[in-house]
């Protein structure tokens, strides 16, 4: 590849690819050279450094870094606002409630998934949107909140069921079960 967007680009497919089979150091070093060639280009190749930001932030958090995490997460949300990137604010605020439920901080972790999904809601991504609603009220559940939690199980499992995803319908079946064994019914 030219010294450009597009070689950008790849070293972010790369560090997806290494995310995705669990080879994070390869992740973080593809990552890292996406930044590094960001930055070299004029001008520098914002969206590039937002998303190798997005990357280097789920390892920190799947390697339970969560300081580091939130680090990349807020360092990535900051250049999608700045950018008007709603795709890429939403990935942020999914991947900064994922920190605050590791951390057992689950209000927290409710408030910024709410952020991710009334985006998602108004980009259509419907699966997205499913994935993140059903999260929601398993987070309730932690909370003792079993009525907004059936309330937000019940919605997933409805968008689920639009969308014909049979895992995702499974998901939230098992789910509902689970609130209602822990609500005691």
């Amino acid at each position: 590849d030219k010294e450009d967007t597009n070689k950008v680009n790849h070293f972010n497919l790369l560090s997806r690819e290494y995310l995705d089979n669990g080879s994070y150091d390869s992740s973080i070093a593809q990552a890292n050279r996406a930044v590094k060639l960001s930055l070299q280009l004029i001008p520098p190749y914002k969206k590039g450094i937002s998303t190798a930001y997005n990357h280097i932030g789920f390892v920190y958090w799947n390697e339970a870094c969560y300081p580091q995490a939130l680090d990349f997460y807020l360092k990535a949300l900051k250049i999608n606002e700045s950018l008007g990137n709603k795709k890429g604010i939403a990935k942020d605020f999914y991947g900064i409630g994922s920190i605050y439920y590791s951390q057992a901080d689950y209000s927290k972790a409710i408030d910024y998934e709410l952020k991710a999904l009334k985006i998602y809601e108004e980009l259509g991504d419907k699966l997205s949107a499913t994935i993140i609603t059903g999260e929601i009220g398993f987070y309730y559940t932690f909370l003792s909140d079993f009525q907004k939690a059936i309330k937000y199980a019940n919605k997933a499992l409805a968008k689920a069921t639009e969308l014909g995803n049979k895992q995702q319908i499974s998901y939230n079946l098992s789910r509902l079960g689970k609130i209602y064994s822990d609500n005691g019914e």
